[in-house]
């Protein structure tokens, strides 16, 4: 019988975990030469509420082509997020690896990629200020001084009347949202590949500290942060609301970092990113060896098909079967003796009716295995 998991397996090995993974694996969208592309689930469903909410509100008076402006922001989050994941590729081949895999998810682009800890801060700190760089180059652009309202982590004030000014600002908008929410430690972001990155390059200096722990109470220090900030605003708020004499209120925008600090503390405990040295980049390829290329580093996983991952399914629920049954045995072998006692004293129709039920699994089990010939008493 194969192996069952257990409480002490690491998180990508549990059930649990790769149920989950599968539910929110990005969808396949093709190759870019050597690389996979994924859409995640996160930019379809915010692109289409997009969209439905500019229809939704197009239908007020002056706001007729809020729809038009609607898409026009539903193809800038797809644009900034393909991007950043083509940055993500020239970047990392500039250094000689090709990323396994690249996503477009709502935040931007990002991806899976096999590296040293160098390059993958040098990816986590360029592809955020790039982003930003593009933002601040279309906001210099003429009519000068338009631009410069789509710099902003609020919503720009646009209308629905569709024009070149209202098409720049939500550009610009969306590429600064990208660039801030990729600085942030959360999954899918390059602010925790560069908060992993500088772990790793400390715990290369200190080979004492474990990686694993050192991440994720690294990013339980973060997500602590970003609560209390939360909560600071939130007192803040209720401060300046009961100052009768203030002349404007602060927005209510506490609860972000408190959202942002519970996503940072619930992804502590997700796989990291595979740590590869230096001296394994520099080895050339031998083919006398058998070794791969560079151009193959970054590409150790495997497509996997409906077919598969389906099967895959079925297996880890027969696993967490075997694992059930094998803890169910365990359990009835220590009542065993405990209830023939009973059963010496007694008869069968007087035990109790747990009692019963574990007779009869047993009994069930062993004519099981002696091929259904051993007779129910």
């Amino acid at each position: 019988m194969p192996g069952v998991t257990n409480r002490s397996d690491p998180p990508h090995k549990r059930p649990t975990t790769k149920r989950l993974e599968n539910w929110v694996r990005p969808l396949p969208a093709g190759h870019w030469g050597a690389v996979r592309v994924r859409v995640s689930w996160s930019l379809v469903l915010t692109c289409l509420a997009v969209l439905v909410g500019g229809w939704w509100f197009g239908s007020r008076p002056g706001d007729g082509d809020l729809p038009v402006l609607a898409g026009i922001v539903a193809a800038a989050i797809v644009g900034s997020a393909c991007f950043q994941a083509a940055l993500r590729v020239w970047i990392a081949k500039a250094f000689g690896v090709t990323p396994a895999e690249v996503s477009l998810h709502a935040l931007g682009g990002w991806g899976v990629i096999n590296a040293p800890a160098l390059l993958r801060l040098q990816l986590g700190i360029a592809i955020p200020a790039l982003t930003m760089c593009l933002a601040v180059g279309l906001a210099v652009m003429p009519p000068h001084g338009i631009g410069w309202q789509g710099i902003s982590l609020l919503p720009p004030e646009l209308t629905g009347n569709l024009n070149a000014a209202a098409v720049l600002i939500a550009c610009i908008w969306v590429l600064t949202i990208h660039a801030t929410a990729q600085t942030l430690p959360l999954l899918g972001c390059h602010g925790r590949e560069a908060l992993i990155a500088v772990v790793d390059l400390f715990v290369q200096r200190h080979p004492t500290w474990s990686r694993t722990r050192t991440v994720r109470q690294t990013l339980g220090i973060f997500a602590i942060f970003w609560i209390m900030a939360g909560l600071f605003m939130l007192l803040w708020q209720f401060t300046s609301a009961a100052d009768t004499t203030a002349v404007s209120q602060p927005i209510a925008s506490w609860p972000w970092p408190i959202f942002i600090g519970i996503a940072c503390w619930a992804g502590r405990r997700a796989p990291l990113p595979a740590n590869i040295s230096h001296t394994l980049l520099a080895c050339p390829a031998d083919p006398g060896n058998g070794s791969k290329p560079l151009e193959t580093l970054g590409d150790l996983s495997k497509e996997v098909s409906i077919r598969q991952s389906w099967q895959d399914w079925k297996n880890r629920r027969k696993l967490q079967a075997a694992h059930e049954e094998e803890i169910l045995e365990a359990v009835d072998a220590d009542r065993l003796d405990e209830i023939l006692d009973r059963l010496q004293q007694t008869s069968y129709s007087q035990l109790p009716k747990e009692d019963r039920k574990v007779l009869d699994r047993i009994s069930q089990r062993l004519r099981k295995s002696n091929g259904g010939h051993v007779s129910k008493k």
